[in-house]
């Protein structure tokens, strides 16, 4: 599938290896900084594990941990709540990782956790276009590539808004829950642009100006979504 129009240039459903590669191949290794945006079933980092199954995911994180150059570890770790949680979540400045041996430690992981949908790009120094949507079916992790024309970390919200517009688009983009996500994640960028407006500077009403249109498009992309009126106020009294 292809778009030639808008953000969004291509979207391909990825390979995925059956074992951990080391060839640094150019299109998937870099430093990265990966930020991790779930639809469901949870709104923050954690993909929870299957009930039973809290042994096995912990033995297979201590697997990926004990294989240095993995660098896994630094993106997976085990959150003990419930019956367990993955939390998929940088705790590291930047990441050296070969996007294929991710995939590969999660479609490992991907039958210990319950269904799940997410989406993961970097905000790196270099101009790094991808958007990753990994979805877990049945136990199994299915991987689409889109690549942005500009650089992900800055038209990623108009990339979902094209997904989710798409004449075309297949079921799970049509979900009230992947229309909830998209609506979020403009409200995320606004909370994080009204965080880092400086009073001080000349730019400030510009900063504020952009979040409270950040919120207006969220509201437009789903009325119902949690937090647009606290943020609308916060605007207000900017």
């Amino acid at each position: 599938m292809s778009a030639p129009t808008g953000v969004l240039q291509s979207s391909e459903s990825m390979s995925l290896l059956p074992a951990f590669v080391w060839d640094e191949a150019p299109a998937f290794y870099g430093r990265y900084r990966l930020w991790f945006a779930q639809v469901g079933p949870c709104t923050d980092e954690h993909l929870p594990v299957r009930s039973g199954m809290r042994a096995a995911a912990q033995l297979l994180l201590a697997e990926f941990a004990a294989i240095a150059r993995l660098r896994v570890d630094s993106l997976l770790h085990w959150q003990d709540s419930g019956d367990g949680a993955v939390a998929a979540e940088m705790i590291a400045d930047v990441c050296y990782i070969d996007m294929r041996n991710l995939w590969c430690a999660l479609q490992r992981l991907a039958p210990l956790l319950v269904d799940a949908h997410f989406f993961v790009y970097s905000s790196g120094d270099g101009d790094d276009r991808f958007v990753d949507e990994l979805r877990i079916v049945d136990g199994a992790l299915l991987v689409v590539r889109h690549t942005a024309q500009q650089r992900a970390h800055d038209s990623r919200l108009q990339l979902y808004r094209e997904l989710l517009d798409a004449p075309q688009r297949p079921p799970h983009h049509a979900t009230p829950a992947f229309r909830n996500f998209v609506a979020r994640q403009y409200l995320q960028e606004a909370d994080w642009r009204l965080h880092a407006a400086d009073r001080r500077s000349k730019y400030y009403g510009a900063a504020v100006g952009s979040a409270r249109a950040l919120v207006q498009q969220a509201i437009t992309i789903d009325a119902n979504v949690d937090g647009a009126a606290t943020l609308l106020a916060r605007c207000a009294s900017a």
